[in-house]
């Protein structure tokens, strides 16, 4: 008896069937897919919108971060420039104020709102305490329109020369 040619027969038998369930399954998954895609055409679009406007508010909103921790800082340094300037060069307080509301204007333009500017001296012991504070509104750009409250204040020593 061939038992060789037997096996053999038998593994070709398996392989047709094989591929014959492979063939319907197949047949299934394409047929499947074909439904999914029908009821499902045009999610893809839809998705892809959703995921833009989220990332779009996403970036302005960092964006708008950004400008308002720039304000702030602006609006610090403009307080010590009218500080530094009335004590180093000698200015007076309208002097100050207008360095001040001058460093401001240049480095923020329009995106510090309400400003208000006050420089006061005060005579200490051994010479002349300068304190200039500015605040305003920083503006709202971006998605959220909040517009944040911002406040500096910074003061300097001018001491009296000694002869």
């Amino acid at each position: 008896m061939d038992v060789g040619g037997a096996c053999h027969r038998h593994l070709e038998r398996r392989r047709r069937s094989a591929g014959r369930h492979l063939l319907q399954r197949s047949r299934y998954s394409l047929r499947r897919h074909r439904l999914l895609s029908e009821t499902e055409r045009g999610s893809a679009l839809v998705e892809s919108i959703f995921a833009i406007v989220f990332l779009m508010v996403l970036s302005l909103g960092v964006a708008q971060l950004a400008l308002t921790l720039y304000g702030r800082n602006v609006v610090i340094a403009s307080a010590h420039e009218g500080a530094r300037a009335a004590m180093e060069l000698g200015r007076s307080e309208r002097e100050a104020e207008s360095i001040a509301l001058r460093t401001t204007r240049s480095a923020t333009g329009s995106l510090v709102r309400d400003l208000t500017i006050e420089v006061n001296t005060e005579a200490v012991h051994d010479g002349d305490r300068i304190t200039v504070r500015l605040s305003g509104r920083l503006a709202a750009i971006g998605p959220v329109p909040i517009q944040v409250p911002v406040e500096a204040q910074a003061t300097s020593l001018r001491r009296e020369e000694v002869d």
